[in-house]
């Protein structure tokens, strides 16, 4: 009887020695996973940054496109300033992912991928996480291990960030995980907040002296668009309009609408004599949600400067 306790009692002592091994390997297996992923998406998210700003210049003109990693590497560092490790053992190196291997580049001015193939090594997989980007410099962030946007990205006040101008025009907090495009000629700023294609907020601001009546310039806009003078929303059709406030800036709204995209657009003057317009546009099924968030924030968290 004691023998057959003592050999029940060992072998429950083998059994939770061995689900201890297992069970350790199996939680190492996931913090490795999930850390590797969070690695991998916070370098695909500063990726993102760079390729807005390689987008905007070589479309304009003042860079040649990068066709591999090393040319990504070069404009990288003539931005920065200092050396960007080219090291493929070295986790600091901007293409290796969370599991130490190396992202694969692909892509011209018609379109980019800069892809991890994840935990299992093989690219074209589930586990697969991949930042792409067209030509007009809008983004989206994809793969099993990444959210897509979506309404909880847009609930009031859940990772709202605030965002200073540099030149000191204004500050906003909008609905989080957006990238910043910044653009500046002269006095004039541009910033695009993008969340991906078609879901995006441009606040443009200027120094201007002239008058400002902004029933006048409404009934201009509103003929401009209706003879299809805008090369952007020319097909779009405007379904309201009003004059409206911001803060202490005046000026009108214009909403406008094709087939599964909304746009809104403000253009507003304060009495600093700051001409400030601001596009919204949204699309997909949750466009007018999303519409309405960010109208919400602008509205409630506006500082013109």
């Amino acid at each position: 009887m004691r023998g057959t306790t003592f050999r029940y009692i060992l072998f429950i002592a083998v059994g939770v020695f061995l689900f201890g091994i297992l069970g350790s390997m199996f939680w190492r297996s996931c913090l490795s996973d999930r850390g590797g992923q969070l690695t991998t998406r916070v370098k695909l998210q500063n990726l993102r940054v760079v390729m807005a700003q390689i987008s905007i210049l070589s479309a304009d003109g003042q860079i040649d496109f990068p066709r591999d990693i090393d040319e990504i590497l070069d404009l990288m560092e003539q931005d920065a300033g200092s050396p960007v490790s080219r090291n493929l053992e070295d986790p600091k190196h901007p293409l290796i992912d969370g599991w130490g291997h190396g992202m694969r580049f692909e892509g011209d001015l018609q379109g980019y991928e800069i892809r991890s193939a994840g935990q299992d090594r093989e690219f074209q997989t589930e586990d697969d996480i991949y930042l792409q980007g067209d030509a007009d410099g809008e983004y989206i962030v994809a793969g099993a291990a990444q959210k897509r946007v979506n309404r909880d990205d847009f609930t009031r006040r859940v990772n709202s960030l605030l965002y200073k101008e540099p030149t000191g025009y204004y500050q906003v907090s909008l609905p989080g995980r957006y990238t910043v495009i910044p653009r500046y000629e002269g006095d004039r700023s541009e910033i695009t907040f993008s969340y991906a294609k078609d879901i995006r907020v441009t606040i443009a601001a200027q120094p201007d002296g002239r008058r400002w009546d902004p029933d006048r310039e409404m009934r201009k806009r509103l003929e401009s668009l209706r003879r299809g003078e805008d090369e952007m929303l020319g097909e779009f059709a405007v379904s309201d309009y009003k004059l409206t406030s911001l803060t202490d800036a005046s000026g009108y709204k214009i909403d406008l609408e094709k087939e599964t995209v909304l746009v809104c657009e403000y253009t507003l003057m304060n009495d600093y004599a700051l001409h400030l317009s601001i596009l919204i546009v949204t699309s997909g099924s949750d466009r007018r949600f999303i519409m309405d968030r960010l109208t919400q924030a602008i509205h409630e968290t506006l500082v013109i400067q």
